[in-house]
């Protein structure tokens, strides 16, 4: 700021009234000796120019002249700052300078929950409890949250959540001292919430509020949050197994058992389907084999028939043959016989015997 010499302390005083005023400092400069010696460099400046335009006007050749301007030129510039430099010395004698430099304080907003609790129910009469505690199942608690303004500005809208006890906004708890609409900084409200316990929970617990200035409710800052995530542990009674575990047992192992049969009818349908396959194969090459093995006994050379055998003792060698069977033959010859047909090398046994029996048939022909 420029302001005159006479005006200088009243304009200081009201600058100081806009803020808290950190710091001030008023300093003089004497430019006396400086303003006398600018105007006498600019007067013997000045008779140095003229002195060079006369001699630029009597200049016969034109290298002198050339010369003699360029003095010129660089005498006018040097007579223009010391011109300028004048001129602001005298503007600093005639007006004073005010120099203003506004800071901003650096505001730390925060903010900060605590848990504890305790068993029984009134109303968060005995809040704060302690953190640490334990219940059994079906007993009633008390959970009490205490929130905590720890930054410099006054905080507002305070909101808590919390998923698991179903908190959605301060109004779902009991406040059981403070203010949470004007929480100053330092200051704490409580609340609290109560409920029958039926397992452990995990918690978890988030607080937001809005700094504003104090004297508004326009915020001041951005939203501040907070976070903890306590828990609240409870015993579970131990229970004798009944009716309904062996159910739920057996249930269970029903159904382990129905997963094993549908992995190995995955496993076996596959194997079926191939089945049919192999049969044939096997049907197919088991014929092959036999019908080389019939040939391969019809390309043997015949052998010559046994000799009969001698007659038994007490008979004569023309006694008739012993009757035939019901079948035309020895019943046990032929039960051989149908148990060679299983076989393939019996069947080409019995090949092997009959093409040895037609041989003499045609020697004798």
């Amino acid at each position: 700021f420029k302001v005159r010499p006479d005006d200088f302390q009243t304009a200081l005083e009201n600058l100081g009234g806009l803020g808290e005023l950190r710091n001030q400092s008023v300093t003089t400069d004497d430019v006396t000796e400086r303003v006398v010696d600018l105007e006498s460099r600019i007067q013997t400046t000045e008779l140095g120019v003229e002195r060079l335009r006369t001699a630029m006007e009597n200049a016969d050749d034109i290298n002198a002249f050339a010369t003699l301007e360029q003095q010129l030129l660089a005498r006018e510039s040097d007579l223009e700052v010391l011109r300028g430099t004048l001129r602001t010395l005298r503007d600093q004698i005639d007006l004073s300078t005010i120099t203003v430099t506004f800071v901003q304080d650096r505001v730390d907003n925060a903010i900060g929950v605590r848990y504890s609790n305790y068993e029984g129910i009134d109303a968060g009469a005995r809040c704060p409890g302690t953190q640490n505690n334990s219940f059994d199942a079906e007993d009633e608690v008390t959970i009490c949250f205490e929130i905590v303004n720890e930054g410099d500005q006054t905080l507002t809208d305070i909101t808590l959540t919390e998923t698991a006890l179903q908190i959605e906004d301060l109004d779902d708890l009991t406040v059981v001292f403070g203010d949470p609409d004007d929480l100053a900084p330092g200051q704490s409200v409580m609340v609290a919430t109560s409920l029958e316990t039926e397992r452990t929970l995990n918690l978890r617990v988030n607080v937001t509020a809005t700094p504003t200035d104090g004297t508004s409710t326009e915020a001041a800052g951005p939203v501040v949050r907070a976070t903890t995530s306590p828990q609240l542990f409870v015993q579970e009674a131990a229970t004798v197994a009944g009716f309904g575990d062996g159910f739920e047992s057996g249930a269970a192992v029903l159904g382990a058992v129905w997963q094993i049969t549908q992995v190995l009818a995955g496993f076996f349908i596959p194997l079926l389907i191939l089945a049919p396959i192999a049969w044939l194969v096997f049907a197919g090459l088991r014929r092959i084999f036999r019908l080389l093995g019939t040939k391969r006994a019809a390309r043997r050379p015949a052998t010559p028939p046994a000799p009969p055998a001698p007659p038994a003792p007490g008979t004569s060698p023309n006694s008739p043959p012993p009757p035939p069977g019901p079948h035309g033959g020895d019943d046990s010859d032929d039960d051989d016989a149908d148990d060679d047909d299983d076989s393939d090398a019996q069947d080409d046994r019995e090949v092997v015997m009959a093409a040895g029996q037609s041989a003499p048939s045609n020697i004798e022909i």
